[in-house]
């Protein structure tokens, strides 16, 4: 299964023409799904108001170079913005000048990622709970990419957490008895569609001026199209959870996978997303610094977000708003190694 494909681009533009609010050499935060619709955040402090109605006869036009990459536009491309509102524009890219010829190759690249990745490893212990979550070229990059921009936005605090762990949400999982895990893999094909919802829109919201986590936007990130087949999910892998420790045999290096013990399915609060969710992530890989970054991150998840599910609502939004320094750092190390050892396929 391949990552989620609505998750909101984000980059970066300097302004080349003046138009409307923008002027020669501002920068300019744009965001996407579609490449040629997006949501503009000067970086200059001016207001930006509503435009269209009457007086809006004909959309402004600038062109902007590209100074991050991001989905189809590489840096250094021109893009011409078009707009009435100033809040949103039109993407079109001017076409790039033919390339280079390069001699035919002679061998396969060996960093072409293949087009369905095999197991990294192979749980060799039977029963139980298990977790896989493939890597593959574009979820590398989008992985480095999101999670780079999320350290952009000081005040989103431990909610910078509640994003990155949505990007680990795995693929597959599984019981060990076929109707079990066709009802399982139901629940997690919901769930993954519901985290995608959940992540694009409060992270659009992030990046507006005077953001601040407030309970209207806490909504749009922790609601019942996440929470309940999250909930469903829980009860139906639960009877088949295990104690046994599982054996891991490397088969492929393109996935990680995990176990979820019959203990974190009884210590997370029920009821909490963000103390459920890090239970899902596939930590183990063929490669040691991914494994060891990836169940750092992960435990770090499981204990202080299940902390903070304990504590009434005024006390989590003003914990939650600050920095976590904790799950920072366990963080940036965890973009380091993927960015590291999937190198291969995040550039292929």
């Amino acid at each position: 299964m391949s990552p989620p494909n609505d998750l909101p681009e984000l980059t970066i533009v300097h302004v080349l023409t003046s138009a409307g609010p923008f002027a020669q050499g501002d920068a300019v935060s744009i965001a996407f799904v579609s490449p040629t619709v997006a949501r503009l955040l000067p970086h200059a402090a001016r207001a930006i108001s509503p435009g269209g109605g009457d007086t809006a006869l004909l959309p402004e036009t600038l062109s902007a170079r590209v100074v991050v990459d991001a989905g189809p536009y590489a840096e250094g491309d021109v893009l011409t913005l078009s707009f009435v509102d100033p809040r949103f524009a039109r993407l079109h890219a001017l076409a790039r000048p033919d390339p280079e010829p390069r001699a035919p190759a002679t061998a396969p690249s060996p960093f072409t990622p293949e087009p369905h990745p095999t197991p990294a490893r192979v749980l060799t212990t039977a029963g139980g709970v298990r977790t896989r979550l493939g890597w593959s070229a574009d979820r590398a990059r989008r992985f480095v990419q999101v999670c780079d921009k999320l350290f952009t936005i000081d005040r989103l605090g431990w909610y910078r957490h509640a994003f990155a762990m949505r990007l680990l949400v795995p693929d597959h999982i599984t019981c060990g008895e076929s109707t079990v895990d066709a009802t399982a893999a139901r629940h997690l094909q919901t769930l993954r569609t519901a985290t995608t919802e959940t992540l694009g829109r409060p992270l659009v919201a992030a990046f507006m001026p005077n953001f601040a986590v407030t309970p209207e936007w806490l909504d749009s990130l922790d609601d019942a199209a996440i929470a309940l087949p999250l909930s469903s999910l829980r009860e139906t892998i639960a009877p088949h959870a295990t104690q046994t420790p599982f054996a891991f045999e490397t088969v492929g290096d393109t996935w990680t996978q995990g176990a979820i013990s019959r203990s974190d399915l009884e210590d997370a609060p029920a009821g909490s997303v963000e103390s459920l969710l890090p239970l899902l992530v596939a930590n183990v890989s063929k490669f040691d610094a991914v494994t060891e970054e990836l169940t750092a991150y992960r435990k770090a998840l499981v204990e202080l977000f299940s902390q903070t599910a304990r504590s009434v609502e005024a006390v989590r939004l003003k914990q939650m708003a600050q920095p976590n320094h904790v799950l920072d750092d366990r963080l940036w190390r965890l973009v380091g190694a993927i960015g590291e050892c999937f190198g291969g396929l995040a550039v292929a």
